[in-house]
């Protein structure tokens, strides 16, 4: 598990990386851990992220 400070310095290089970037594929390795209401490759295709955060020890990415 990281500890805080790693996981800031990780946030600003995902931030500076990917943050105004179009996701263009998906790939689920075991759909049976994910509970969505429709397939999760479609619900992020072609969306772009804006930002990336974290709360805690858990990386949010803001699309």
């Amino acid at each position: 598990m990281p500890e805080w400070p790693d996981l800031h310095v990780v946030r600003g290089r995902l931030e500076k990386a990917l943050v105004g970037r179009e996701i263009v594929l998906v790939r689920v390795g075991d759909p049976t851990v994910l509970r969505a209401t429709k397939p999760i490759e479609t619900a992020l295709a072609h969306r772009r992220l804006t930002g990336v955060r974290h709360r805690g020890k858990f990386l949010i990415f803001d699309l």
